[in-house]
């Protein structure tokens, strides 16, 4: 039998997209509305957390533990002073150091190592550097870096380095290895600020008693018109903290530590 109907034509032809069911023509629209607003929330976002006057608010909520004055560190007993590491700065020629060297310690770290220094002169406790990602022995660590830099600019002789840890949760345990061993039960803490309640859980979690000391607080949170305008630094700012609260969160729930 023959089929009589006729040939499709330009004019009779299914147009191009009609085969597709009817749900999916209809979600392709929704789809693009939410990319658009996902895309212009996340700019809007970077845009905020790039303003001084939030950046600041933001970091702020990390800064719990008040500075410790010369006059108060009497009242506080310890055994020694643990000095958080944090990067390296592998260009370091004007040292007369070479990459194979290890650099030097980068800025955040400096500023801890400046303020352990201040502590060790002030009370002569002994310094302990915890950190270690020497890529097994290719590069000294960062605690090795650290032990350097306070025997060579500060003119320290009793530092002591762990150099296992590449956390802040294994800075905590690797050190509190070391402690046992020499017979230290409370030490302080030094760290920046917005880094201290990440790190006072893990060191409290790995049985240490901990006098938190921290370090280079963030300041600011006024309302100058330069207050709203964004800026690379603040942006900086923005991501420690974020950073700072993953890290809390994920702490938490992995380890139980307190937020």
């Amino acid at each position: 039998m023959t089929d009589s109907r006729p040939e499709p034509t330009a004019l009779t032809a299914t147009p191009p997209g009609w085969a597709t069911p009817l749900h999916r023509r209809l979600a392709r629209p929704r789809i693009w509305r939410v990319l658009r607003w996902v895309g212009g929330a996340g700019v809007a976002t970077m845009v905020a957390l790039s303003t001084p006057a939030l950046s600041y608010r933001f970091i702020n909520t990390l800064q719990e533990d008040p500075a410790l004055t010369p006059a108060e560190l009497a009242r506080f007993h310890a055994d020694a002073i643990l000095v958080l590491s944090a990067g390296r700065s592998w260009s370091a020629r004007e040292y007369g150091l070479q990459p194979a060297a290890g650099g030097m310690p980068d800025a955040l770290y400096l500023e801890r190592l400046h303020y352990g220094a201040f502590l060790a002169g002030r009370t002569g406790l002994p310094l302990l550097v915890s950190g270690g990602l020497g890529d097994g022995g290719a590069v000294p660590s960062l605690a090795a870096i650290g032990r350097t830099t306070l025997e060579r600019d500060f003119h320290l002789s009793d530092v002591r380095v762990e150099e296992r840890s590449r956390t802040t949760a294994e800075n905590a345990r690797e050190s509190a290895a070391i402690a046992r061993a020499a017979g230290w039960r409370r030490v302080f803490l030094v760290t920046h600020a917005w880094h201290m309640p990440r790190a006072k859980a893990a060191f409290r979690a790995a049985g240490l008693e901990v006098v938190p000391a921290p370090t280079a607080f963030v300041h600011g949170g006024g309302l100058e018109a330069d207050a709203l305008l964004p800026s690379p630094r603040a942006l900086t700012r923005s991501a420690y903290a974020l950073h700072e609260w993953i890290g809390r969160f994920w702490y938490a729930l992995r380890d139980g530590h307190p937020l």
